[in-house]
């Protein structure tokens, strides 16, 4: 089994938004806790890559592939603004 983190790459966008935000029921988003109040991104505002899309080849949010396989993501939140990576 091979494990890799990796940036968000424009050509993934649709894959990755299928995987995390076609079911407003997935399972993770039941792990939220009462403070979280995301609203999951339209796949058209998300693909739009004329708009800001905080996922892209963003360093504090990784995409987890197992075995060339998408499976999920993991991130980070930076407080301070002052970027360890």
């Amino acid at each position: 089994m091979e494990l890799q983190l990796k940036e968000l790459k424009q050509d993934e966008l649709i894959d990755f938004w299928n995987l995390a935000f076609s079911n407003p029921n997935a399972e993770w988003t039941k792990w939220n806790g009462p403070y979280f109040h995301d609203k999951l991104p339209e796949k058209q505002a998300f693909i739009n890559l004329n708009q800001d899309n905080k996922y892209l080849q963003n360093p504090l949010r990784k995409i987890i592939w197992v075995d060339n396989q998408m499976i999920g993501m993991v991130s980070a939140y930076d407080r301070y603004g002052i970027s360890l990576l």
